[in-house]
């Protein structure tokens, strides 16, 4: 039950961190209209500092939650998170298969 509560945890996290971006991008458009559709370099930055800050928050998630060394965390979250990576492309490049083929 613990790895649920984990994984349910950090995917809200995920969602946060990917709304706050759309929500900065929204609002740096809406500040400065006249832009061919470039966000501005503040919105720009603030996205960045949020995409960086996804692997180390999910990082010291896993070494808190588990609670073991640094070595063991991070090799178990360098598999975790290239197992997520692979299954996320596979299921997507299937789902853009059927969606060609049911057309």
């Amino acid at each position: 039950m613990e790895h649920l509560i984990h994984a349910l945890h950090n995917h809200a996290f995920l969602f946060l961190i990917f709304i706050l971006t759309l929500v900065t991008d929204s609002v740096a458009h809406l500040l400065d209209p006249t832009e061919s559709g470039q966000p501005s370099e503040f919105a720009s930055r603030i996205t960045i500092i949020l995409l960086c800050w996804i692997p180390l928050y999910l990082l010291i998630s896993l070494k808190t939650v588990y609670r073991q060394g640094w070595v063991m965390t991070f090799l178990k979250f360098s598999i975790i998170g290239v197992s997520y990576v692979i299954l996320l492309g596979l299921l997507s490049g299937a789902a853009a298969v059927a969606g060609f083929v049911l057309l």
